[in-house]
């Protein structure tokens, strides 16, 4: 007589019980990682364009701030063929890890002599804030402005030019 090597209908069900719990336990954690992997990797974005900003101010808009994202990404007219931001950021707002990131500006610097790369004179400001809201909900709002300092809100995040936006807290 030949031994059966054959699964039983019960281990069968068993080990199907087995992994529907290990799924079970592992999918929430999963969920949970992903979202902070999201959460960080904007935050390392936002730090991004701040830098942006500034390598703009100080190298191609006497001091002052660039007023769109698409301005960042612009390549100076003269002596470099890469803007100051990523080409991905040519649209205003950007959509970037299941998050919209919207620069605001601040006033007007008027009479300042046009930036390097090949915009108009008056074009650049003095302060910006950026926001990066999720496209889901449940994940946090961030926000940073040219103070450098990254902001975090669980609901919608007021534009604010210098100081910590109401209802959000410093992070970074």
């Amino acid at each position: 007589m030949k031994g059966n090597n054959s699964f039983s209908w019960v281990e069968l069900l068993i080990v199907i019980a087995v992994v529907g719990i290990v799924g079970t336990i592992s999918v929430p954690s999963w969920l949970r990682a992903r979202v902070a992997g999201s959460e960080a990797s904007i935050v390392a974005l936002l730090h991004a364009i701040n830098s942006a900003q500034s390598r703009y101010a100080a190298s191609c808009a006497n001091g002052y701030y660039a007023p769109t994202l698409a301005l960042l990404a612009t390549p100076p007219a003269t002596g470099g063929d890469h803007g100051f931001l990523g080409q991905d950021f040519e649209n205003d707002p950007s959509l970037k890890k299941s998050y919209g990131i919207i620069l605001t500006a601040g006033l007007e610097a008027p009479g300042v002599p046009a930036p390097c790369n090949g915009t108009v004179p008056g074009t650049v400001v003095t302060t910006y804030f950026v926001t990066a809201v999720p496209t889901n909900d449940g994940d946090h709002v961030f926000g940073t402005n040219q103070s450098g300092r990254i902001y975090q809100s669980s609901g919608p995040m007021k534009v604010t030019y210098s100081g910590v936006p109401f209802g959000a807290s410093e992070i970074q």
